[in-house]
């Protein structure tokens, strides 16, 4: 919920710098409303829209029917359905990527696939 307040300070912030059209600055230096204030218009309500939408999909119950705020890791099933995918990842130390992917067949077999993909290392140039 405090996600959506954050959008309500800005939709009420924004708009003020058309206080400044209210001023003797632009009676002085004749303002005149261009690009920037529209896109300020278009912010203003384009807040407003995401606060609404925030309190709509936001709860305090993670568990809660319908909340897809925080993603739920799903538990470990002792007899998986055929045609399931199991992936683990791992990082090793020296940055390696380990990737164990295990398919459960239609006849209850597993097919486990390990693969390993090396750091990225960048080109090093000497002057």
């Amino acid at each position: 919920r405090c996600g959506a307040a954050g959008y309500i300070v800005a939709a009420i912030c924004s708009p003020l710098v058309f206080v400044g059209f209210a001023s003797d600055f632009c009676e002085r230096h004749d303002c005149v409303l261009r690009f920037g204030g529209g896109m300020i218009i278009v912010a203003t309500l384009a807040s407003i829209g995401t606060a609404v939408l925030f309190c709509m999909v936001s709860t305090d119950e993670p568990y809660k029917d319908g909340n897809y705020a925080l993603p739920v890791a799903a538990t470990n099933v002792d007899d998986p359905l055929p045609g399931s995918v199991h992936i683990t990842q791992d990082i090793l130390p020296d940055g390696t990527k380990k990737t164990i992917t295990t398919t459960i067949n239609a006849d209850g077999s597993r097919t486990i696939e390990e693969t390993m993909q090396a750091p990225l290392t960048l080109p090093t140039t000497t002057s």
